[in-house]
């Protein structure tokens, strides 16, 4: 039986997620007496609400987000539209649509963060791209010829593939073998498999054992 949102069964994630619903219709429903434009901007944040809430209930819809797009950029407004692009390929990269869409995408955002210099936004843009192992192509900030060191990589790492530390990093944090598979878009069986293999390769046989080696080989407190 499902609790009405507000009532002692809802948590107060769903009870201010009730609430920001609410004051999205409130706010669309005083905008329609406004000028055009302002209408069209609300009609921006009203969408961008919408996808938001279906992102927040793991349930992102690439439609939603593309929709939110097409908005900001008819406003001429570039950030947005960015922002939007971004959660555009995050959704079709959740769906497992490994497209030409979600790389172009991911593009377009890096490439508008590169031209405001928005350089927080851009690296979660490539945050994203690497887990995703997308290409963008967009610029580094460091010259190509700066003279920047491999990172001296741990004998006890050292057998592990790219994809293996990448996991083991995310095994690090604290996620779960399916919170690996979303945010690297995986799948959990085969999360299940690099772990089996990084136990292996490190001589180990538990998630903090394997933890520890790694924040040992980053010169971090465990």
């Amino acid at each position: 039986m499902h609790r009405a949102a507000g009532g002692s069964g809802a948590s107060g994630a769903d009870v201010m997620a009730v609430r920001l619903r609410r004051h999205v219709v409130r706010m669309a429903e005083a905008a329609t007496s406004a000028v055009a434009a302002v209408r069209k901007v609300v009609e921006g944040y009203v969408a961008m609400c919408a996808a938001e809430d279906g992102r927040a209930q793991q349930r992102s819809d690439p439609s939603a987000w593309e929709r939110v797009a097409e908005i900001w950029r008819a406003q001429q407004q570039p950030y947005p539209a960015a922002y939007a692009h971004l959660r555009l390929a995050e959704a079709l990269l959740a769906h497992r649509t490994q497209s030409a869409a979600a790389t172009e995408a991911l593009r377009r955002a890096a490439r508008t963060a590169q031209e405001l210099g928005a350089q927080p936004f851009l690296a979660e843009v490539r945050d994203l791209a690497d887990r995703a192992r997308v290409r963008i192509d967009v610029p580094s900030a460091v010259p190509a010829d700066a003279d920047v060191p491999e990172p001296a990589l741990d004998d006890a790492l050292a057998a592990l593939t790219r994809r293996e530390r990448e996991v083991l990093a995310e095994l690090a944090a604290g996620h779960t073998n399916r919170q690996i598979a979303e945010r690297l878009f995986i799948a959990e069986k085969t999360v299940g498999v690099h772990i089996s293999r990084i136990y292996a390769k490190i001589g180990v046989h538990t998630r903090v054992q394997a933890s520890a080696v790694f924040f040992r080989s980053a010169g971090r407190p465990e």
